[in-house]
């Protein structure tokens, strides 16, 4: 009976041991798939976070640029960009260390431009300093294309896996810069040491169990588990691609608006103009008061229509890329709309002097500054009879500065602090826009635009004298 007993203690032994070892082989197994797993799920993290900084940069593509040009940190697009930055890290701070984007600046260098930190913070990094570029990131420069890194990769700050994704001009897709999101071996290995215990606690548990039940168990979990990450793989991959056309659509969407309102724009203001004076004209030779009335519907309808495409210019104003601004003598864009206007003018009796002795280069969009001269001689024309209109320009120091100047009616005192307000109308009526669109072309340009009215009123613009939009100022050297 002893000897029994002894033959079923060590049986029980043997099987406790077996189970035991068992259960430890399955503890270092797990503890290996979970590490990968751990890792994958961190790197798409890191690609997802990446992501969004991506398409938060895009959405404002032209102040990401300008930033780009003059590295202004206390400008306040740096200000609530880096914000927004830190917002986002905190948010996601158990998994991401850093945020930020990133300018190639060399075959081996790139050029950090905006990152999630505080400048107080020992990790942080000021714009234009150059750095070391990393394997993964030569890999998203090369192929512009989403990539994460394969292992951690050791770096100035610590040995990071990191994951870019290209921040792509919304309009044109010229490529801007990076967005990378990273997270540090320190925070791999600290979650990691949570595991460890989680799986300590565990093994002790399931030494309780059947061998058997644990395994099958745990196999259900991990089906489970990779099911659930594939279809929020899948999930994720079709809302990109849902994003995608709908960035194609909104994209054709301002190009058709833009292309509306460029071809219709001037044509329109032209037809309202000499309807008006068909319809001055034949009053003054007495027509009948039903043909008058008609004539005046057309004038007033060609104005409508003018001033809903001057609203549909202001809509696209900001969708056009700065790319589409040239080199162009600013004197000539001026004759050539001049030109147009001549015959307007002599037949009510107002004269046209032009003051342009020599070429005027700027770097603008002809169309954008076709319309501020437009706008400008129009409203010249509308509020001047019987006198004259001067147009003078001149380069000093850098700077191209043009005056229109009317002996016209003038603008009501009261009225002059808020001409350039949307929706503000002078006593000639119109839509109000005008004005308020030439002060947001100038102004994007880099210029300025000022009026003073008294006997007559006089328009000045300033524009900045054949600017380099696309050079990108030289990053100093990391210490």
């Amino acid at each position: 009976m002893l000897g029994h007993n002894k033959n079923i203690l060590r049986h029980f032994q043997l099987l406790l041991g077996l189970f035991a070892v068992v259960i430890l082989a399955g503890g270092i197994i797990a503890y290996s798939l979970a590490a990968g797993q751990l890792k994958n799920q961190l790197a798409l993290k890191c690609q997802a976070l990446a992501a969004t900084v991506a398409t938060v940069i895009a959405e404002d593509s032209e102040g990401y640029a300008a930033f780009l040009q003059n590295m202004d940190t206390q400008s306040d697009y740096y200000r609530r960009t880096k914000a927004l930055l830190m917002q986002i890290k905190n948010v996601n701070k158990q998994h991401v260390q850093y945020l930020y984007t990133t300018s190639r600046a060399g075959e081996d260098a790139i050029m950090y431009v905006l990152g999630g930190e505080n400048p107080s913070s020992p990790v942080y990094t000021a714009p234009g300093v150059q750095d070391t570029i990393t394997p993964a990131e030569r890999i998203a420069y090369n192929t512009l294309a989403p990539t994460i890194g394969e292992a951690f990769e050791r770096t100035a700050y610590g040995q990071r896996l990191s994951a870019y994704q290209p921040i792509l001009h919304k309009d044109t897709g010229q490529l801007l810069g990076m967005a990378g999101a990273d997270i540090t071996s320190e925070q791999y290995k600290s979650i990691m040491q949570i595991f460890i215990i989680q799986t300590v606690v565990s093994i002790g548990a399931g030494l309780l169990v059947f061998t058997l039940a644990t395994h099958w168990f745990s196999g259900k979990v991990n089906l489970i588990v990779d099911r659930q990450l594939f279809a929020a793989q899948r999930a994720e991959q079709k809302l990109a691609q849902e994003n995608t056309t709908l960035e194609r659509i909104n994209r054709m969407k301002t190009e058709l608006m833009a292309t509306i309102s460029h071809e219709a724009r001037t044509p329109l203001a032209v037809l309202a103009s000499y309807a008006g004076l068909v319809s001055m004209s034949l009053k003054r030779k007495g027509t009948d008061a039903a043909t008058a009335a008609d004539l005046d519907k057309i004038v007033a309808e060609a104005q409508r229509v003018a001033d809903l495409i001057d609203s549909m210019q202001k809509m696209t104003l900001h969708g056009n890329s700065m790319a589409s601004r040239i080199p162009l003598d600013c004197a000539e864009l001026i004759q050539q709309v001049a030109r147009l206007y001549c015959p307007l003018l002599h037949r009510e009796g107002v004269a046209l002097h032009l003051r342009l002795n020599e070429e005027l280069w700027v770097c603008a969009n002809p169309e954008e500054l076709t319309q501020v001269v437009f706008n400008l001689m129009q409203n010249a024309k509308n509020h001047t009879e019987q006198g004259h209109i001067t147009i003078q320009a001149a380069r000093k120091n850098g700077i191209i500065t043009v005056t229109i100047a009317d002996t016209g009616s003038g603008i009501a005192p009261d009225l002059l602090p808020h001409i350039f307000e949307r929706g503000v109308k002078d006593a000639l009526g119109g839509a109000g826009l005008g004005l308020a669109i030439c002060k947001e072309i100038v102004e994007a340009h880099g210029g300025t635009i000022h009026i003073a009215s008294r006997k007559g009123t006089t328009v000045t613009v300033t524009l900045p004298e054949n600017t380099n939009l696309g050079a990108l100022p030289q990053t100093p050297q990391r210490d």
